[in-house]
């Protein structure tokens, strides 16, 4: 493997937005979050499963791409920020701190990075603030975007991860977020997301959880949203 990186960028699933479920927001947050982290295991299993073995050791990359804000371009639903900020707020590996520290990166690549909820929030890249060096993702195992699971680096291009089944994901999300909220899904950066939840008072600790236990997902290759190549 060479250490010259080039990457493709594969178009995150842009009509995202416009899809509505026909729901009223009838669906409790405990029963959303659960079926959430179930729909993103199973994604997760299949990407692992199929891709995992052709992609390059996120755990030996000199330049983990959540760290490149040249090319995270991540953006999420509400229903997803909730499930982030729940599981940083429960997290017996990580202390209180940790969600701080996370809002703090996140406030910082607003400002740093020129985030905004208006135009095209697929067109501005940043750095996650999500990753933290010598850990990776924070949210890797319970709440990790679809576009992150789907994401790898490869070296052949013939071994990028098919894209229907991430839009597939992708829409189910986005009915789920709409049946909670009762709005149709609005996608943003994970910074702004993660940042209007805090400022509009909503800490972890107030996210109702559901006590039913549910399987962690499992490592996959990268925590990035698109795929890119080695050479």
């Amino acid at each position: 493997m060479k250490n010259r990186r080039d990457r493709l960028r594969i178009g995150h699933w842009r009509t995202s937005r416009r899809i509505s479920s026909g729901t009223s927001g009838n669906l409790a947050h405990a029963a959303a979050l659960t079926r959430l982290r179930q729909i993103k295991q199973r994604f997760a299993r299949y990407i692992g499963r199929t891709y995992g073995h052709l992609a390059a050791d996120c755990a030996v990359c000199p330049t983990p791409c959540c760290a490149d804000a040249q090319f995270v371009n991540v953006n999420i639903v509400r229903l997803e920020a909730e499930a982030m900020l729940e599981t940083l707020g429960r997290s017996q590996k990580h202390g209180p701190g940790t969600i701080q520290a996370v809002i703090t990166r996140a406030r910082a690549a607003i400002t740093k990075y020129g985030l905004t909820e208006h135009g095209d929030t697929f067109a501005t890249t940043y750095a996650c603030p999500l990753f933290e060096p010598g850990v990776g993702c924070l949210v890797h195992w319970k709440a990790k975007p679809a576009a992150c699971i789907q994401h790898g680096c490869y070296e052949r291009w013939e071994d990028l991860p098919e894209t229907k089944t991430q839009r597939a994901v992708e829409r189910q999300v986005a009915a789920l977020d709409e049946a909670v909220h009762g709005t149709p899904s609005v996608w943003l950066p994970i910074p702004l997301w993660l940042v209007r939840l805090v400022d509009d008072g909503l800490p972890a600790a107030d996210i109702t959880t559901s006590t039913d236990e549910v399987t962690d997902i499992r490592p996959t290759s990268c925590s990035v949203e698109t795929a890119r190549t080695l050479k």
